[in-house]
């Protein structure tokens, strides 16, 4: 069974967004959000104390900002989006600039699978200095293969071992890039 997100009307009693440097903020609680009893006052005055005002979140395993909110560990580029639009993400939420900590709205885009995959960095253990251009070898014979995802398969093409090969093998990566509308950030190295 999953676990129905917040409404960003909810969010937005438990959070500030600031679109211009990314971070969110909890909001001062009131007694509705802790649980009736003896402690309720000293909880949400610790609370308060605590944490209002402050940035919200933990970077997790993945290198991105998590928040915890009504029991659910979200994605802080996430509930940015909801907070800015009014509407959770539909797919993904890519960082146009590749980096995960930056969750400025002019750095967050809505973006299906595709999208963000050909918005994705450099590999560092490329062996060819060049995404989407390798040295391949069939067991017979070598050559530079260039290759491109298209489509939820794989184009690819080979040339031969020699240095011209690999300068032609750069050249139909980067020209099937722009055919394919790849981001310009696609490959980068940081």
């Amino acid at each position: 069974m999953a676990t129905e997100l917040p409404s960003p009307e909810m969010l937005r009693k438990l959070l500030r967004y600031d679109p211009d440097t990314g971070n969110l903020f909890w909001m001062e609680r009131s007694r509705c959000w802790f649980k009736d009893g003896p402690r309720q006052t000293p909880s949400m005055n610790s609370f308060n104390r605590k944490h209002a005002g402050k940035i919200a979140g933990f970077i997790g395993r993945h290198g991105y900002v998590e928040i915890k909110v009504v029991g659910l560990n979200l994605k802080a580029h996430r509930i940015a989006w909801a907070l800015h639009t009014g509407e959770w993400p539909r797919d993904f939420i890519d960082h146009i600039n590749g980096k995960r900590l930056d969750n400025r709205i002019c750095n967050l885009r809505n973006a299906t699978s595709v999208m963000n995959s050909r918005n994705s960095k450099f590999n560092e253990k490329n062996t060819s200095g060049i995404l989407g251009v390798s040295l391949f070898d069939n067991g017979y014979k070598m050559y530079w293969r260039a290759y491109i995802g298209v489509g939820g398969s794989q184009k690819h093409k080979y040339f031969p071992p020699t240095s011209d090969g690999k300068a032609s093998a750069i050249e139909w990566r980067r020209g099937m890039m722009e055919e394919l509308g790849y981001h310009e950030n696609h490959g980068r190295r940081k």
